[in-house]
């Protein structure tokens, strides 16, 4: 357990107009990390944004979406034709009502789930729009680049 009263901080020596640290409590302040450690180098099996995909898998929520939208109508049609008994029993009528109030909860969720699906479609093609921009910028710039470099005869090492 660390004694959080007792700390030992150590100046560098050889300029302490710096004021900055060299160790806390025998442990250096340098930060290694561990070889292979994510999000230092380029790694071809990390997530990749590719706008035409993310395209794609907002057409297919839309078309998801529009495959089951008549799902909350057609509940209804199939709960209407319900019997749980005699209109006269008791407990046929509490059935009915319970059943009435789940379908209203369905219905209720299925008409968010919808609603939510073209929500998501939307915003990925958004997405996918900033990253089109983003590439387009990016290789407006190279181009740009390109073409203010000087020419240097032939020779790979530009001139400055």
């Amino acid at each position: 357990m660390p004694d959080y009263d007792y700390n030992h901080i150590t100046l560098s020596d050889s300029d302490r107009s710096k004021n900055t640290a060299t160790d806390i409590d025998g442990y250096p302040l340098d930060v290694t990390l561990q070889q292979g450690w994510p999000g230092t180098s380029a790694d071809p099996h990390q997530a990749r944004y590719t706008p035409a995909k993310m395209r794609d898998v907002a057409d297919w929520l839309d078309q998801t979406a529009n495959d089951l939208q008549g799902m909350p109508t057609r509940l209804n049609e199939v709960a209407g034709k319900a019997n749980y008994g005699p209109n006269t029993w008791n407990e046929a009528r509490h059935l009915g009502d319970a059943s009435k109030q789940v379908l209203t909860a369905v219905v209720q969720f299925s008409n968010e789930i919808l609603t939510n699906l073209h929500a998501a479609a939307q915003s990925i093609r958004a997405a996918a729009d900033k990253y089109d921009g983003g590439e387009s910028a990016n290789e407006q710039s190279m181009a740009n680049q390109q073409q203010n470099l000087p020419d240097t005869g032939g020779s790979q090492t530009p001139a400055y």
